[in-house]
Parts: C-alpha cells; structure tokens; sequence
C-alpha cells in the first residue's frame, strides 16, 4: 500500500488518502480519483504526489475510491504552475484547482470530445497558412522580434494603434506552429475574442481552439479535453482563464492589450493576472512570450528598460522610441517599436477642449463642449462617422435629494443605484428599483441626476442632431454576443452615423468611416480612487483615439476635460 496527497476543490491543504493494491498500478500524479470527503460527500480530486509512507501521527486514513480516467487529467508542468499561483497569489491549491478546471471535469464528467459540425478545415502544412501580406515597417519589426527572441525568453511589441500587431503576431504564431509546438493567444474580453476570432480562423483553420467563460460548460470541456488528446500544434484563442489549459508542447504565449485590467482576477482566489502568469507558464514550458500593446503598463515598461511617453501626442506617433531603444544592460523583456501606421496613415489630431472655459464663455451645451459640438457637425455633413466615448452607463451615476443629501442605495451591495430611463439599477448585483417620485428621508420632490452616462448622451445626441441616426454599445444594450454583433454590425455598414459608448468601443474595433473620436469626461476617468487611475485614464484615451481616421484620411480626435494641463 501507499498514500495519495490530493487537492481538493476546496479552500484548506491538500489531503491524503490510502492507494489500495488494486488500485495501486492506476493512481499517478495527475489522475483524476474520487474520495470520500467528509461523513457523505464523494467528491473528485487531483493527484498531486504519492509516498510509500504515511503521513505522521495519523491512524487511519480514507482510500481512493476510483481512478476517473485511464491517462492523468493534469499534467506535471500544469501542477507546477498551480504550486506557483498558490504560492504567489497566497492562495490554496483547492481554491486553484476549482479555478483551473471547466465545471464538467471538476464533477468528473469525462465525455469525449465531439467536433463541432462547422469547422474550417486544418491546414496540411507546417506552408499552407494564408497570412497577411505585411508592410515594410512591419517586416523590420518581425525580424527584430525574432532577432530578440534568439537571447530574451520575453519581448514587448509596441505599436500605435493601426500598426497591424496583429499581422506580426500571426506570422510570429505561424512559424511556432510550423514546428509543431502550441501557442496561446491571451485576449482581455470576451467580446475582443468573439470578434477576433474569425480573422485567425481564417489564417490557421481548424488550429484554433477558442476558451473563455462565455462558452458553454460542453464547450468548455470539449476544447480542454481536445487538447489533452488531439497532437500539438493548436493555437488557443482564449481570455485569462486558457492559462490553465492543458498544452502538449507550448512554444509561443501572445498576451494582447496586456496592459489591460480585466487580466486581473479579483474574486475568487486565486487573485491573478494573466499576463504575469502567461509569463510563468511560458518559462515552465521554455516558450517564449510575447506582449503587445499600444499603450503598456508602467511596470511592462520598466522591464522592458524604457521609458514611458510623456504626452497623448506621443502615445499615437511614437517617432521618439524608434532612436531611444530599451537598454539592453537593464531591460528584462526585448522592446521591438512599430511607429507607423499601416498604409502610413497619419495619427489623429489632437484637440483638448477646456470644460470651464467653454462654460464662462457660454459656449457649453449639455454635456457638449463646443468644439467637439462643431466638429461632429462638419463629420456628419461630410457623411462620415464619429465614435463618442463616456465611461458610465445608464442616464446617471446617481440619484440625489438636494435637500437632505439622501441617495437610493441597493439594498443588497450597499452602493448607490445608477439612475436608467424609467428605473434604477445596481451595477454590482443587477437589483433594480423604481425611481421614488419623493424623497423617503425629508419628502422633497426635487430630486437632481448628478453626472451623466451613455444613456443620457444618447438622448441629448437625439435633441441635438435629430436626423442622426444613433448607436450604443454598453453592457446594457450588448449584453449578449448576438446584441454585441448586431450593433457592431450596423455600424460597420455605417447604418448608424453615431455610436456611444463605455471602454467596449476603445480597443480591437476597425472602422473604415470613422473622422472624429470624442472623450467626453476624461476628468472622471482620473479622478477615480485608484492609484492607477491617471495610468489607465492615459490608455483609454489613447486606445480610443486610435480609433480615429484608420484609412486614408486624417482623423480628428477631441479631449473635454476640466483639467487641460494635466493632458
């Protein structure tokens, strides 16, 4: 007889059970057993290692009931990477167990994997990837990415926004494939993968293995256990939780946008961020990585042995880090440079527009500077297409009595209520109320919306331009993929000449028709109680200016803030 540590998808340490002889030729590390937890409860586990001695001062212990599966569920370099999140973010190997494994499998649900009815057929070789054509700026950029990767395990790939990072990560994915090793293509949202995924189908066919929460529980199963049977050589497009994937033979990890936040599991433990963590993975494996970015985080930039841009201007034509590369005495990660757009495009124009001074001189409507006003006039006229960034849903952040200070609070989160046509809702839980006529505190009537969301700029749009037709895209009105699609959709084929929206419309989105991007409120954005805020208020201004004149014109791209100094 021998003994089994096990974890259990729970929150305390590993356990461990008695391996019968009968069992004793089936049980390894890795395999997926089922145990008795408590007075009844039968739960599975995963096999973390196995002795020939018991452990100290205890009499009796539990057996293995069963082995679930006749190959381990989890491989070594995966349990490796648990032992670190564990170690690292502060947390159990229970607590990563319950998040590294699809729901199915954690219940011991070991159906074979069914292909789906549609999908494109697999290239035959290692040559037959359509890949784009790149430019030449985009072939410097490739060789010095591979130059890089021949002495640095990680690099960053810096590229204003149009640059076509993308076109140098397929090619980059590409050649990873060809020499049958996996890749990992790490994407922060759901919704940049469901839109990103076709064009990488299209390059590597039936490769591709999408993962994330959105997918059904089957589908999450079917494309883990996929991987565990099917040969190496797929490309996994997938959001934060692919890290823990099971990957044959992982030679390239790509993290796009990997300065975004939604990167950061915040609840439950384990509380990790996926780019570092795809780090990790990566070197377990001996892959390399690659992080890419318009606008990347302040650490990412540090390692890279460089110095961040020091205005907006800078962000969209980074002309500067083309004669200044990262030290190479100092910088943990290569730093490649893409400063040109594709098509060599100009950056957008740059305008910032003083709140105050528009308010003394009267020339404020709404929530409307009139610079901002006057140029989408001239874009509509011209029939083009404006983008409208507010990072707040609903009509207003909240409801307040002017008289008492009272303000509707969900009676579940404890946090205020955003004010929505005809009702109020809480963003945390979802709970809606209706609006109260009368204050309950005092009975005042005059109860005031403070600040604006998307809502409410939709509706001011519709007084103000009333033949425009108009677009938003928040979680509200695209809380599902088809609804996200439908908008996206009707934009692009410029059935609408307005869109408004929260962060959804500043990244991953190509539109052939749009001049004029508008920031609404930058000053909330760096006003928010966070020690990042001025740093993540810099990229949403940046990625959502990029979004400006990505053809053959110049687009135009205009700040509203109280505070122009700080711009």
């Amino acid at each position: 007889m021998f003994f089994a540590e096990i974890i259990l998808p729970a929150p305390g340490p590993t356990y461990t059970f008695s391996v019968s002889p009968e069992l004793a030729g089936e049980v390894v590390v890795g395999s997926a057993v089922s145990v008795q937890f408590g007075v009844r409860q039968v739960v599975m586990g995963i096999v973390r290692s196995l002795s020939v001695e018991p452990p100290a001062g205890v009499e009796r212990l539990k057996p293995v009931l069963a082995v679930l599966r006749d190959v381990p569920l989890v491989d070594a370099s995966q349990l490796a990477l648990w032992d670190w999140l564990a170690d690292y973010y502060m947390c159990t190997l229970g607590e990563v167990f319950r998040s590294a494994l699809p729901t199915l499998l954690r219940k011991g649900d070991f159906q074979p994997y069914k292909r789906p009815r549609k999908t494109p057929a697999a290239p035959t070789s290692e040559a037959s990837f359509v890949l784009p054509q790149l430019s030449v700026a985009q072939s410097v950029a490739l060789d010095s990415l591979s130059t890089a990767f021949r002495s640095r395990a990680v690099a960053l790939l810096w590229g204003v926004p149009s640059s076509g990072k993308s076109e140098i990560a397929f090619h980059t994915a590409a050649a990873t494939l060809a020499r049958g090793e996996d890749v990992l293509l790490l994407l922060p949202e759901i919704s940049l993968t469901t839109q990103f995924v076709s064009r990488v189908e299209a390059v590597f066919g039936s490769r591709v293995v999408l993962f994330h929460s959105g997918l059904t529980d089957r589908r999450r199963a079917d494309a883990y256990l996929r991987l565990q049977t099917e040969g190496p050589g797929r490309l996994v497009v997938g959001t934060r939780s692919a890290i823990f994937l099971p990957f044959r033979h992982l030679g390239l990890v790509v993290v796009d946008e990997e300065q975004d936040p939604s990167y950061k599991q915040q609840d439950p433990a384990p509380r990790y961020n996926a780019r570092d963590t795809a780090i990790v993975l990566a070197r377990l494996h001996g892959a390399k990585t690659l992080l890419m970015s318009a606008t990347p985080s302040l650490e990412t930039w540090a390692n890279a042995g460089a110095l961040a841009p020091a205005s907006l201007t800078t962000a969209l034509a980074p002309a500067s880090l083309t004669t200044a590369p990262a030290n190479a005495e100092t910088g943990k990660y290569a730093l490649v440079a893409l400063s040109e757009r594709f098509g060599d495009t100009l950056p957008p124009a740059v305008t910032i527009s003083d709140t105050l001074r528009n308010v003394k001189r009267g020339e404020r409507k709404s929530h409307f500077n009139k610079e901002l006003l006057d140029r989408i006039g001239v874009a509509l006229g011209r029939g083009e297409q404006v983008i409208l960034f507010q990072n707040r849903r609903g009509v207003a952040p909240y409801l307040e009595c002017p008289a008492c200070s009272w303000v509707p609070r969900c009676a579940h989160c404890g946090i205020p209520m955003t004010v929505h046509r005809g009702s109020l809702r809480c963003h945390y839980c979802g709970a809606t109320d209706s609006l109260p006529a009368t204050c309950p505190d005092c009975g005042g009537s005059d109860l005031t919306t403070r600040g604006f969301g998307t809502e409410k700029i939709e509706d001011e749009l519709g007084r103000l331009f009333p033949s425009a037709r108009l677009a938003r895209l928040d979680r509200d009105s695209a809380g599902s993929e088809a609804a996200y699609r439908r908008i996206i959709g009707e934009f692009e084929r410029g059935e609408a000449d307005i869109l408004v929206g929260t962060q959804m419309v500043t990244k991953g989105l190509d539109f052939a028709g749009v001049s004029l991007v508008g920031v609404l409120n930058a000053d909330n954005l760096v006003n928010h109680p966070d020690f990042r805020a001025s740093e993540r208020a810099y990229h949403l201004v940046a990625q959502v200016a990029g979004r400006a004149g990505r053809r053959d014109a110049r687009g135009e791209v205009v700040i509203q803030t109280a505070a122009p100094d700080s711009a």
